[in-house]
């Protein structure tokens, strides 16, 4: 093996670092540059009055960015042919060049954006707060004697967001049986000349195509009848219809098991079954619609409800959900093997279902404070903005 397995664990840490740095900090980066943050009304051209409503402009920001993540993750077609068809290193260089250009052109913006300047130790300030807090009972209100009050109240915001999201890693379990024992179900069926782990390609088209119906009509025809799609009732949405997604795989399992000529009994003298793997495709669009509900609002909810200069710190507390995902999906690996796997979808599709109940018993009355929450702060964003656009002004007049 020589230096390959270390090489391979270094690039995996580096790949790691460099994720967890990007999706924490450029995810908000992108949504500061909406710097608007009260609804505000225009007059359009036609004459014709519109309300702009900074909620709404949130949500499409981070369905773009969601969109434009899964476009992204399509670039594996592409790695993959370079690797059939020329070699390793041509499937490596494609990422290589796209990351520096990348780089490239977001150095080349930098003093078009919308910086918000650092303020301090703020972690070290919020844990006083919360220190307060916790000696007075778990009232937070009683720091307001040491900080100011419209910090406090956006720590008890952003504290309500981390306690929504304790209930993401079992959303997540659903999701990651997208790229793993989907695939591995995928080869127990008749393939063809189709790789069983292509269909999962399913699942960033069908994100392609679903979030600009959502963004362009579904939720603009729901607002125009009046139902709101507030946070907690999508995200509880996207856990219910996760549950679906791991229901249709259990039954797939099942038919699985239910075809010969291996039925239960697969074996690699046995591998698969007389049953078309295209029937798998509606798990992995089913994936993608839970995640339109639930994942992009997560990303919303981390990013709006976050204190103004904590928005960093808190999208990172929920990626760290993904990660802690990721390793209770990898501890079903005792129960993802054969003859189990229609049990095993069974119980995780009934655990997310019933987290999804639980979910919505526990936040279902932030609904209702959705506005209030987010009109928290308000001014302290316009300061920080206006702060930025004299910073730039500055420099540009220095560079002159």
């Amino acid at each position: 093996m020589g230096a390959s397995m270390p090489g391979f664990i270094v690039s995996i840490i580096l790949i790691g670092l460099a994720a967890g740095a990007i999706k924490s900090n450029l995810v908000p980066m992108v949504a500061e540059q909406s710097p608007r943050c009260r609804r505000t009304v225009k007059c359009m051209d036609s004459g014709k009055r519109v309300i702009l409503d900074p909620a709404i402009t949130a949500q499409t920001i981070f369905m773009t960015v969601y969109w434009a993540r899964n476009v992204g993750s399509l670039s594996a077609l592409v790695t993959t042919l370079l690797r059939l068809k020329v070699d390793y290193w041509a499937a490596y260089l494609l990422p290589l060049v796209v990351l520096v250009i990348a780089c490239v052109v977001l150095l080349l913006g930098k003093n078009t954006y919308i910086i918000v300047p650092p303020e301090g130790s703020i972690i070290t300030k919020s844990c006083r707060a919360f220190s307060i807090g916790i000696l007075a009972g778990g009232n937070m209100d009683a720091a307001k004697e040491n900080f100011d009050d419209r910090f406090i109240d956006e720590l008890k915001r952003g504290l309500v967001a981390c306690k929504i999201f304790l209930f993401f890693p079992i959303y997540w379990i659903c999701f990651f049986q997208m790229t793993n024992n989907l695939i591995s179900q995928a080869a127990q069926m008749y393939t063809g000349n189709v790789p069983n782990d292509l269909l999962q390609n399913f699942n960033p088209i069908a994100l392609i195509i679903l979030i600009p119906l959502f963004d362009w009509f579904v939720y603009p025809g729901l607002r125009k009848i009046g139902i709101r799609m507030l946070p907690v009732t999508r995200i509880t949405l996207g856990f219910f219809i996760a549950a679906v997604a791991m229901a249709y795989a259990a039954i797939t399992q099942h038919l699985i098991y239910s075809t010969g000529p291996c039925f239960a009994n697969i074996t690699q003298l046995c591998p698969s079954n007389n049953i078309n793997v295209w029937i798998q495709a509606p798990s992995y669009v089913l994936i993608a619609l839970s995640e339109i509900f639930a994942a992009i609002t997560g990303l919303e909810y981390a990013y709006t409800k976050a204190p103004s200069s904590m928005k960093s710190l808190v999208m990172g507390m929920f990626l760290l959900t993904n990660a802690i995902g990721a390793i209770l999906a990898i501890s079903l690996s005792p129960a993802s093997v054969d003859p189990k796997l229609v049990w095993m979808y069974t119980g995780v599709a009934g655990f997310c279902f019933a987290t999804g109940i639980a979910f919505w018993l526990c936040f279902r009355r932030l609904n209702s404070k959705e506005d209030h929450m987010n009109a928290i702060g308000t001014e302290t964003k316009d300061r920080n903005v206006e702060m930025s656009r004299n910073v730039e002004r500055n420099k540009i007049k220095d560079s002159a």
